[in-house]
């Protein structure tokens, strides 16, 4: 029979294991072309090596055309396999001004610029409601939804505006009687400080003609419950206040006067246990973070950084002694970022993950020597008098009197640039997770974090503020009327073709 054959045995013995070779060679060889392309590697160009990068583009409130180096092919939300290097990238539709930046495409990694916000080429503008005056207080909840602003009708008497009906009348409420002290009721400044994140309770500043000073926890939806914190948890005139993990019956308290940083609540008053002593400056993250100056053991002319999480105290690098300090706190993609500088220094430091095992807390034992933590980034800019967080925590932004220096988490990179506009003495705000916003020149103007794409947008009175609704659909503004009197403005940031 023939598979008794020994000869013909081995020739298919020997033919079945070449198929198996050829199997194996085609996988291996599949797979390795697979991995470069993976990573933009074309390897049957014509050159040693082409990588390829991808690139997203998508743009709000509308689809526009993209046009990449001259050649239109796509819309928004559209993706592009490129050779890495320089692009042109421009958005342009119907009825919006045109967007346009310049794009690095890097072989193996992806692109994104999501976040494109169109403006209409003609702004449609209505008014609102009117004030007698300019109001002093004027501010918007964590939410975007409800903006808050004193009335003209007396300091105890406010009206809340909500964005998502813009032409709806605004929902007019009162402070409860003997709140504060009626001598200072006539001559007074509010001023807000902080929102809690229920977009109900905003902490307030009431501030006397003589100087005096008092807190105020105002709740916007049950006014009859807003409450005098000053009184509450009798605080001194030397007392700085800011919330503990955003939340409205939680807070620091700093006795500038005794330099000593206290937890406090509603309920239970000042906690007599000191949070840290000799503290100069301070800025809390949640519930049990806590970065701040303090001049306990620094050298002349310094303050010492420290950050306190949890039960454990780092040491930071020193920062030069100044009235303007910079210190912010934020988590991006899971990981820490600590910003600790003040207005002399040309570098301002950043520290990235500092709990990680490798940096060890402060020794309970005060003789053994303290060694500062080493930065991992520092971000140039001289003279620097803000330091902020995007709302998403992408970029950590420093502004002097006139220039930026802004640094990109993902993508690790710095942009330094001049301002595009005069900055007044408040400076810039973050509008969202990538632009800035100001009111400058009699104007509301946009920007985004390396300084491209300004728009001015609506008028808007100096030494205001500008808000847009969550959906940024529509643009907020208070504006002088041939009457003298103020009123709101409301901006529309949809364009409209039957308008």
């Amino acid at each position: 029979m023939e598979f008794l054959d020994p000869e013909e045995k081995r020739a298919r013995t020997f033919r079945l294991f070449m198929a198996y070779g050829l199997i194996i060679l085609v996988i291996v060889v599949g797979t390795f072309i697979l991995s470069f392309a993976l990573q933009g590697v074309d390897l049957f160009s014509r050159q040693t090596e082409i990588r390829n990068g991808l690139l997203f583009v998508e743009s709000k409130p509308v689809s526009a055309q993209i046009n990449i180096n001259g050649d239109t092919s796509k819309r928004t939300g559209a993706r592009f396999v490129l050779p890495e290097g320089n692009y042109n990238v421009k958005l342009t539709e119907n009825g919006y001004r045109p967007w346009q930046k310049d794009v690095v495409v890097q072989g193996g990694k992806v692109v994104y610029h999501v976040y494109p916000k169109l403006i209409p080429t003609d702004i449609t503008s209505s008014a609102g409601y009117v004030f007698g005056a300019t109001p002093q207080l004027y501010t918007q909840s964590p939410d975007k939804q409800f903006i808050v602003t004193n009335s003209s009708d007396g300091p105890s008497q406010f009206i809340t505006l909500d964005t998502d009906s813009p032409t709806a009348t605004p929902l007019p409420w009162a402070l409860p009687a003997g709140l504060w002290n009626t001598q200072e009721a006539s001559t007074q400044r509010l001023e807000p400080v902080e929102w809690s994140t229920d977009n109900k309770h905003l902490l307030i500043a009431k501030i006397a003609q003589n100087g005096t000073k008092q807190y105020l926890m105002v709740n916007r939806e049950k006014p009859e419950e807003s409450i005098n914190l000053t009184t509450q948890l009798k605080l001194n005139q030397s007392d700085k206040v800011k919330l503990r993990d955003k939340k409205y019956d939680q807070f620091y308290v700093l006795d500038t006067a005794t330099k000593t940083l206290r937890k406090a609540t509603i309920t239970e008053g000042l906690d007599q246990t000191v949070v840290a002593q000799n503290v100069i400056s301070f800025a809390p993250y949640a519930n049990d973070t806590v970065l701040y100056a303090t001049d306990q053991g620094a050298e002349l002319n310094q303050y010492a950084v420290r950050l306190l999480h949890g039960n454990n105290t780092y040491a930071l690098q020193p920062i030069v002694r100044s009235d303007t300090m910079l210190l912010d706190i934020a988590r991006f993609q899971n990981d820490w970022y600590i910003v600790a500088g003040s207005a002399p220094q040309e570098l301002t430091t950043v520290y990235i993950n500092p709990f990680d095992g490798n940096n060890q807390p402060i020794s309970a034992d005060a003789s053994l020597p303290v060694e500062p933590i080493k930065p991992q980034l520092l971000i140039p800019l001289a003279g620097a008098r803000f330091v902020s967080f995007s709302e998403n925590a992408r970029f950590i932004g420093l502004q002097s009197a006139e220039a930026f220096s802004v640094y990109d988490a993902e993508l690790k990179q710095v942009y330094s640039y001049k301002s595009p506009v005069l900055l007044p003495a408040t400076g810039a705000t973050w509008m969202d997770g990538h632009r800035y916003s100001v009111v400058t020149g009699g104007n509301e103007v946009i920007f985004e974090y390396d300084g491209q794409n300004m728009q001015t947008l609506a008028p808007a009175i100096d030494n205001t503020a500008a808000y847009f609704d969550k959906d940024y659909n529509n643009l907020f503004t208070l504006v002088s009327g041939v009457d003298g009197k103020t009123f709101q403005q409301i901006n529309s940031l949809v364009y409209k073709p039957n308008n």
